[in-house]
C-alpha cells in the first residue's frame, strides 16, 4: 500500500470502501469521511488513492478475511430476534 503523510492509510481506505459499497461520487464520499472518520480529505486525494488501488481486489480480500471469523464473532442472528417476537 502507498502511504500518506497526512492521514492515516487505514481511514483513506475506509473511506473508499465505504464509497465503493454506496456507489457514492468522490465529494459525497469526502462529506462523510469528514461525518463518521473525522478526516476532512479531500476529494482529489481519494480520487489518486483510488486510482492507485485496485479496490475491488482489496474488497475481495477483505471479505475472505471476514468469512474466516467464528461466528459468535459476527452480528446477532437475525432469526434469534424473530424467534423472540414470536414466542414473546
Amino acid at each position: 500500500l502507498p502511504k500518506s503523510k497526512k492521514f492515516p492509510v487505514k481511514t483513506i481506505l475506509a473511506i473508499l470502501l465505504f464509497k465503493q459499497y454506496y456507489n457514492l461520487p468522490l465529494r459525497d464520499a469526502q462529506h462523510y469521511g469528514r461525518k463518521f472518520f473525522g478526516a476532512n480529505i479531500h476529494y482529489s486525494t481519494l480520487h489518486n488513492w483510488e486510482k492507485k488501488l485496485n479496490l475491488e481486489e482489496l474488497t475481495n480480500h477483505l471479505l475472505k478475511k471476514l468469512q474466516k471469523l467464528p461466528y459468535a464473532s459476527t452480528q446477532a442472528d437475525s432469526t434469534i430476534i424473530t424467534n423472540k417476537k414470536r414466542a414473546g
